[in-house]
């Protein structure tokens, strides 16, 4: 890849390699840019090293803005010792949400619930949990 970027180079006759194709090279395929910049050194060329880094204080910043995580404080609507796990008899059951919080992640807003029992198993030591649908019903208390 990097030869045949070399030969594009020359036919236009620039000895510059964008520092966007570097990174291409090293974020995709795991091209070391120490050695990009060898091979490209050895073929009397140069790197643009600030583009480069550009490109890389970019991906950092895409990265670390993937990775926030917003949660706001649990709310409590009734105060239980724990949620009872009623799946060994059951797959559906009459529950209500003891607290809840919501969860921002890339920009979209998820809640998380807590209810006072459940069928569905959480995950635990390697174990996938259980998935289904919660379907409410409003019910005069």
């Amino acid at each position: 890849m990097i030869e045949r970027t070399i030969t594009d180079l020359r036919k236009i006759n620039k000895n510059v390699l964008p520092g966007k194709v570097a990174f291409e090279m090293y974020d995709t395929f795991g091209f070391p840019v120490d050695l990009t910049q060898l091979i490209l050194k050895e073929n009397d060329m140069h790197l643009d090293l600030k583009g480069f880094e550009e490109e890389m204080k970019n991906q950092k910043n895409r990265s670390r803005e993937d990775a926030s995580v917003e949660t706001a404080d649990w709310k409590t609507l009734r105060e239980i010792e724990g949620t009872e796990f009623t799946g060994y008899y059951k797959t559906t059951d009459d529950v209500y949400i003891t607290k809840y919080r919501s969860v921002k992640v890339k920009g979209k807003e998820n809640f998380q619930l807590v209810f006072n029992k459940t069928p569905f198993y959480a995950e635990s030591g390697g174990q996938t949990g259980d998935t289904g649908l919660f379907h409410q019903e409003m019910k005069k208390l």
